[in-house]
């Protein structure tokens, strides 16, 4: 296939956006209130270059596991329809389904629920929000799946849940197109998958347009502009590797030289002079890379440096498309927004998508990961209660109330109900020993993430920021409560102040509320326009490769232990 069909098939119908493994945060207090804006979705090329006439979600298409170990028990569909009657009229295509998959699973990788898994559960639970009533069969029992611990002997079932929820969802949304979709786009098999330098050059012959549909905003431009560049000066075929050494200002060698090309190449030095010196304007260029590359700011050429540097040049671009490609399917165009960006530890506020101001966040260690996606904020408590999640209190409140009768009276919690026959309801009062700090920023959303205080306050001091338990964390409430205050107008700045320390919880309602992205970007344009890349955190960039790009094998990672269990008790 040519690759401006690989593009048509590999962008248009592509993976699901939200990049994350199920966590959650059940704050007991907050589960009511939902947004309702409504969001439209585009028409989209269906078959070389057939315009569906339906308002269909593109997103859908070609959004499974690449994972072929994990296979599925055909006679478990049979059980499955049994318990599940309404999903019976799509037995035939489900069964086929997992025929031309060769009985492999779709939704699970070998860390557990994928990706797309995440995304598709997060949209049919928030189909009012998308401004879609569909009466989706068995919905709050697959609220429930996924929203709790998914047992081994449960995974067949979930399984079937999100392939039956994704059929009717798709046949549903379609609305009568949905055989004619089927026969154009074949649908329910992957979509193709490209090559990333072929790709490029499609790009520039095409007046620079990589994706057939692309979005506006300022981070889609600025990366792609980034990407077109490295093009365009064959960083992309790069592949030299400088030997091992360290070298510092003041040395002198002829690996300098040849390190000086690179970072000219790449934008860090500003003249390209032969020379073999470490000079000032070498040191400049050094701590500009480490800066770029989150590195440590030594000044120093050394083993993280130069592991950065030998870095292939088609590596960097795949990375950058797939970073790309991330951000074809969270859209900040608002006229105000906060963004957080989980592997750079950051959150940002920006006014007509010009950059205003910046702090440092806490984000989820990679057992408890920061879910990636968007909402709204809608209200703040200050000087909140936390409500202790079920798997803390059986692992330690309950054990430390048994052996000592003064334990929550000494660590300022009580008791204010039972969450089940057997097991207290237990909050924490406002006070310094609360780990939700002086504020908690909501924005109610499935997942029940919300940005907070904190009072760990050293942690922002560590380089490794991934230490929350799936919240977010922020380094300054204060700030941040005047930015999104900032339209009611009888709250002031005094008074946020007062209402942060008053010792009693105290909701305000925003006047207007607040956009807010969370984002999982390696590879992105800072507000200065420099090219940057993190840390992969949680280590998605590679499976994302696999599923859009040719000819990279999606590798075997060891599952932390209980990584996708206790969904409860991100803080």
């Amino acid at each position: 296939m040519k690759i401006h069909n690989y593009l048509l098939f590999a962008f248009i119908f592509s993976l699901l956006h939200f990049c994350s493994k199920k966590t959650e945060n059940t704050d007991f207090t907050e589960n009511t209130e939902q947004t309702k804006d409504s969001a439209s979705y585009e028409r989209g090329l269906v078959n070389d270059g057939e315009i569906l006439d339906v308002n269909f979600d593109p997103t859908l298409i070609g959004a499974f596991s690449t994972q072929t170990e994990k296979k599925l028990d055909l006679d478990s569909i049979g059980y499955f329809f049994n318990e599940f009657k309404e999903f019976a009229p799509y037995k035939n295509e489900i069964s086929q389904f997992y025929k031309n998959r060769s009985s492999a699973y779709a939704w699970f990788d070998k860390d557990g629920l994928s990706e797309q898994a995440d995304h598709l559960a997060v949209r049919l639970m928030n189909l009012e929000k998308d401004g879609k009533k569909l009466d989706l069969p068995y919905h709050k029992r697959f609220h429930s799946m996924m929203d709790n611990e998914i047992a081994k002997e449960d995974e067949e079932k979930v399984e079937l849940m999100l392939t039956s929820q994704y059929i009717a969802y798709s046949k549903r949304t379609f609305e009568g197109k949905a055989d004619e979709l089927a026969k154009s786009a074949d649908w329910l098999k992957a979509a193709g998958k490209y090559d990333a330098v072929e790709m490029m050059s499609s790009a520039v012959q095409n007046g620079g347009k990589i994706f057939t549909d692309e979005p506006t905003h300022r981070h889609f431009t600025s990366l792609k502009e980034k990407i077109l560049d490295f093009h365009n000066k064959g960083l992309d075929t790069v592949t030299y590797q400088f030997p091992a050494g360290t070298y510092k200002m003041g040395d002198s060698s002829a690996v300098i030289s040849k390190i000086r090309e690179r970072l000219f190449l790449l934008g860090d030095l500003k003249t390209n002079e032969p020379s073999g010196e470490f000079d000032k304007e070498m040191l400049s260029a050094v701590h500009h890379f480490q800066y770029r590359h989150s590195l440590d700011s030594s000044g120093v050429i050394g083993k993280s440096f130069l592991e950065s540097l030998n870095v292939p040049g088609r590596d960097r671009l795949e990375r950058m498309l797939v970073n790309l490609e991330r951000m074809r399917w969270i859209s900040p165009e608002d006229d105000e927004y906060l963004m957080v960006n989980i592997p750079e530890y950051k959150l940002f506020a920006y006014n007509s998508q010009d950059y205003l101001w910046d702090m440092d966040v806490i984000v989820g260690t990679s057992n408890r990961r920061t879910v990636a996606f968007s909402d709204k904020m809608s209200y703040i408590d200050f000087s909140p209660y936390w409500n202790i999640p079920p798997g803390i209190l059986k692992r330690k409140i309950i054990p430390a109330m048994n052996r000592s009768s003064s334990y929550l009276a000494r660590n300022g919690m009580e008791k204010v109900g039972k969450l089940t026959r057997d097991i207290p309801l237990i909050r924490q009062k406002p006070g310094p020993k609360n780990p939700l700090g002086k504020a908690k920023f909501m924005f109610p959303n499935t997942y029940n993430i919300y940005l907070h205080d904190t009072n760990e306050k050293y942690l922002f001091k560590s380089k490794n920021k991934a230490q929350s338990s799936g919240c977010v964390r922020v380094a300054d409430p204060l700030k941040l409560a005047k930015f999104v205050l900032k339209d009611n107008k009888d709250i002031t700045d005094s008074i946020i102040v007062e209402k942060m320390n008053e010792g009693k919880e105290n909701r305000v309602v925003l006047a207007k509320k607040m956009p807010v992205y969370l984002t999982y970007y390696t590879t992105w344009v800072d507000h200065n326009g420099n090219l940057m890349f993190s840390n992969d955190i949680y280590k998605r960039d590679r499976k994302l490769k696999a599923m859009l790009m040719k000819n990279i094998v999606e590798p075997v990672v060891k599952s932390p232990e209980n990584k996708d269990k206790a969904r409860s008790g991100k803080i």
